[in-house]
């Protein structure tokens, strides 16, 4: 019998943009906004054709910076963090037609790269009820986004064991090329 070959995990995002907050409901029932550093980046998985909630979802990640989310759920800003410029032409075709979707058609400026930080266990923090994030649009220029989610939208904030990856889990949302939309009911 012939084995299946296994699919090696993902080693690319594509970046939303620039994330400059998130707020967030705590476990204890507290709100608290999460602001972060210029190189905090808000990343996705895939792009769906709308917010239909039929096929499969995308996921949302917050990846480079320097951050570390503390047991008592406050967000600390340690230093830029790490990332790197990349030659465009070394970017998987999909993931560059991905980010032409989702910005209007407009090519990056600048290509980084940054390391994915290994998941491990991972503590749960609260729900996030809000993404700010800064964005390049070919139609509109640079744009800041406030996008607060309804609740049945509202996804799980986890972090790993050193606070140092945020993870959301859940949440009926997706990203189409108009952006974040929470999933229709």
């Amino acid at each position: 019998m012939k084995r299946r070959k296994r699919t090696p995990a993902r080693t690319e995002r594509v970046g939303m943009g620039k994330l400059i907050s998130l707020k967030i409901e705590l476990e204890s029932g507290r709100k608290v906004t999460w602001r972060f550093g210029e190189n905090s980046i808000l990343s996705f998985d895939r792009v769906t054709e709308d917010a239909s909630g039929r096929g499969k979802q995308s996921r949302l990640y917050v990846d480079c910076g320097s951050y570390r989310i503390t047991a008592a759920g406050k967000c600390l800003v340690i230093g830029r963090g790490k990332q790197w410029a990349v030659n465009p032409s070394s970017v998987r075709a999909s993931n560059m037609r991905d980010y032409l979707r989702t910005h209007g058609g407009l090519k990056p400026e600048e290509i980084t790269e940054c390391p994915i930080r290994a998941v491990g266990r991972k503590r749960f923090v609260g729900w996030s009820l809000q993404m700010d994030y800064r964005a390049d649009k070919a139609t509109h220029g640079r744009v800041q986004y406030f996008h607060p989610l309804e609740p049945h939208a509202q996804p799980e904030v986890w972090v790993n064991g050193a606070g140092t990856q945020i993870y959301f889990r859940g949440g009926q949302y997706t990203v189409t090329p108009h952006g974040i939309e929470d999933i229709d009911r």
